[in-house]
């Protein structure tokens, strides 16, 4: 069998040359022998391989780690005595041709492989001739991160199970008619705040927020209701003429003695009409409405609409 093997890949190699190419070779690696035109020497062992196989590993190379060694001229000796380090000053790289600093954390990298700081030139194993150690420091470090976020797991469920067992189940709270009503007034309260037009010169503490609407019968109304705030401190009248204004209500007031043509304005919630003299923040509060309305006298009831 090895014999049919031996002579086709002779076979093989005097085809190539035959066609005239005389560069290229085998890889020498013994379980691949592939043909290739630009083999790569191995520094180490001075032989020719393919691209798969051209690393030291790869190949399985004797003299592993040969070339790094001579290159930059270190060897176990060099940087070990008695497993202590050896170097011209404890900041420098303890590669002998290398004067690199690695005097703080932040300049040099740690071997995972052998555990000895080297500056960044030589951090690689095949750079400074690396002899991993039975346990290198990074291994040592990693074991012992992983021992504390075993630690925190376990102290995060022992709390997710403390927290389980205290947890009181919630009990949705039970209202009244009368709550609920007011709860309801509270929000359309919020909502006409929102919408309510007004004179911005007016403090908030004295706003009075109202529903202001103009009866039917009044004539040539340009908008028949709106929101609006007021300040509590006004007069009735003084109220009037600004939500006639506002409503764009014709205002004959000042100019007219006849009741059938003036204006006054009906309170819904008190159920009269309210006199001009009286001041707003006493009869009235938040979400009441008043209707403008013309020809209803002073002290009556509720007209027709």
């Amino acid at each position: 069998m090895l014999s049919n093997t031996s002579s086709t890949v002779r076979q093989t190699d005097d085809t190539v040359k035959g066609a005239g190419l005389e560069y290229g070779g085998r890889c020498a690696y013994s379980y691949c022998t592939l043909y290739t035109l630009l083999p790569l020497e191995c520094l180490s062992c001075h032989d020719n391989f393919c691209e798969q196989h051209r690393l030291e590993d790869a190949h399985k190379c004797e003299h592993k780690g040969r070339w790094a060694r001579e290159r930059t001229g270190v060897n176990e000796q060099t940087f070990r005595t008695n497993s202590a380090i050896v170097r011209p000053h404890p900041s420098t790289c303890p590669v002998d041709s290398c004067r690199g600093k690695i005097d703080s954390s932040t300049v040099g990298v740690t071997c995972g492989a052998c555990g000895i700081r080297f500056c960044f030139k030589h951090r690689h194993p095949d750079l400074h001739g690396c002899i991993p150690t039975s346990k290198a420091p990074r291994q040592a470090q990693l074991d012992k991160g992983l021992s504390a976020l075993q630690k925190i797991r376990s102290w995060g469920l022992a709390k997710k199970t403390e927290a389980s067992s205290a947890k009181t189940k919630f009990v949705m709270p039970s209202f009244s008619a009368s709550e609920r009503k007011n709860a309801t007034a509270l929000a359309e309260i919020n909502k006409l705040k929102m919408a309510a037009k007004g004179d911005q010169s007016i403090p908030a503490e004295k706003r009075l927020y109202l529903h202001v609407q103009a009866a039917r019968d009044t004539a040539k109304a340009t908008y028949p209701s709106g929101k609006f705030f007021y300040n509590k401190e006004w007069a009735v009248g003084r109220v009037l003429d600004a939500a006639a204004k506002a409503l764009q209500v014709q205002n004959m007031n000042n100019r007219v003695q006849s009741e059938d043509d003036r204006l006054r304005i009906y309170s819904t919630e008190a159920g009269r009409i309210l006199e001009f003299s009286e001041k707003v923040g006493d009869v009235l509060i938040n979400g009441n409405t008043i209707t403008i309305m013309r020809g209803a006298g002073a002290g009556s009831g509720v007209p027709a609409a």
